[in-house]
């Protein structure tokens, strides 16, 4: 074959605005890891751990390109433009609210073409006229980009609702995780696993499980579960302090690099989020076989179909929570039937080889423009 006839690799600028512990800068470390044999991956993030040092292993340091955490400078919004310019970067792939704000005037003022991928719309703890900017700052926004991600069906409803943008702009890539081992067990010195992985913030809703907990404890099933938390963040200790006088049996890990140890011996997960995109920890979950109990909120809905590989309840029923646990610990062919689910699902609709190939598909359709 001519070498003229050689498609050259896509040059992908990958923004984050976090490099720490979390869905979306695993979303971004699996997504080089997978592609960057077929596309030239260059990622601008924050001096962060772990995945600073994970991106760097992949793409090299020379391709880094450092920004602050969850914050906008004008001095990096520069960096970036000139970034893309001396490197000849043909698409601009954001990940997140914060990537968003860079992204767009960086492609704009670069020449180059913008994906934007929101992974869940944040706008929970504004108020009405914080709101009101927040929408207002995201549809300008999405007039300079060229296509913008939903990774749920709930997600692209949320950007049509909120007239974000127009649905032709609208791709649809699910999230998407790999297949994981069999699971071992479910049992910890007699009690079932429940495994919960957040990050102990508003977003993720922490607390509520306070109210689970104490409303198994209402029920006399206390002595029946182990709870294990998997994160940290600004309301651990106050998650810490009120479960400290109940009598369960509580275990808080912190940040670790792979949950996948505690999903191989789990009996069920819960997700108390107030919202998400399509959270990668419940798709985790998923795929070793681990039955769901979720709060009733765009993402988790998209991944949890009630009896059949889990439940989902209201934010505001934590005892619907509680009952649903209840109901699975006391039926054995319930947990077999819902664990079974769990795989299937997964492996059918949220396998992370299509993710991959989706995006790679897309960067390729966006630069030969």
């Amino acid at each position: 074959m001519s070498g003229n006839n050689v498609k050259a690799k896509p040059r992908v600028l990958i923004i984050t605005a976090r490099a720490d512990f979390g869905g979306g800068p695993e979303y971004v470390y699996r997504l080089i890891s997978a592609l960057h044999g077929s596309i030239d991956f260059f990622v601008a993030c924050p001096d962060d751990f772990p995945y600073r040092t994970r991106y760097e292993e992949i793409v090299g340091s020379e391709r880094i390109l450092i920004i602050p955490h969850r914050k906008f400078e004008l001095r990096s919004l520069f960096n970036l433009i000139k970034f893309a310019k001396q490197n000849k970067i043909n698409v601009i792939h954001s990940h997140g609210k914060g990537a968003g704000i860079y992204s767009r005037p960086a492609a704009l003022l670069s020449g180059t073409k913008c994906v934007h991928a929101f992974h869940g719309l944040h706008m929970g703890e504004y108020g009405a006229l914080g709101k009101i900017l927040y929408l207002t700052l995201e549809r300008v926004l999405a007039l300079l980009t060229e296509k913008i991600i939903a990774t749920s069906v709930s997600e692209k409803e949320t950007f049509l609702s909120h007239r974000i943008t127009s649905e032709d702009k609208i791709v649809f890539i699910l999230n998407g995780v790999a297949e994981a081992p069999v699971k071992t067990s479910g049992m910890k010195s007699g009690r079932l696993n429940v495994v919960t992985v957040t990050r102990f913030d508003y977003a993720k809703n922490a607390l509520l499980m306070v109210d689970v907990i104490q409303a198994i404890a209402n029920l006399g099933f206390a002595d029946k579960f182990h709870f294990t938390f998997v994160g940290d963040g600004e309301d651990r200790e106050v998650v810490q302090d009120r479960l400290k006088d109940m009598p369960v049996s509580v275990e808080f890990t912190g940040f670790i690099d792979d949950p996948g140890d505690y999903y191989s011996v789990a009996f069920c997960y819960i997700s108390t989020s107030r919202w998400e995109g399509m959270p990668l920890a419940v798709l985790e979950a998923m795929s070793y076989g681990v039955p769901v109990i979720a709060t009733n909120v765009r993402g988790n809905r998209d991944a949890v179909i009630s009896g059949e590989n889990g439940f989902l309840f209201d934010e505001s029923a934590p005892a619907d929570a509680a009952d649903h646990l209840c109901r699975i610990a006391e039926d054995e062919l319930l947990w077999k039937k819902l664990s079974e689910n769990s795989v299937k699902l997964c492996n059918e609709k949220f396998s992370y080889n299509n993710t991959a190939r989706l995006n790679s598909d897309l960067y390729h359709n966006i630069s030969d423009k």
